[in-house]
């Protein structure tokens, strides 16, 4: 009949606090990584439409002027903010 002593128990915990500390700093580091990446791809995004809207207000301006260049251009810009708005509230049901 084998014994188990605290010390058993002690060292069985501590190999188990050990192999799950490693688990959570692969997890973290794979998790800051992820987020990181995001971050890059929303900042190319956001340039990338930037541009795309610098180019519809150069498009738009020859056409009907300023004015109605910014106005065309702001319009292009609320909607997809408003349809975002829209999601948001729909997901936070």
């Amino acid at each position: 009949m084998s014994r188990t002593t605290l010390s058993d128990f002690i060292i069985a915990l501590l190999d188990l606090a050990e192999a799950e500390g490693r688990l959570l700093r692969h997890s973290v580091t794979r998790t800051g990584w992820s987020l990181a990446l995001i971050g890059v791809a929303a900042a190319l995004l956001l340039g990338a439409l930037l541009m795309m809207l610098w180019a519809l207000y150069q498009f738009l301006q020859v056409r009907l002027g300023e004015p109605g260049a910014a106005l065309l251009t702001g319009l292009a810009m609320l909607v997809p903010a408003a349809l975002a708005a829209a999601a948001a509230q729909w997901l936070k049901r």
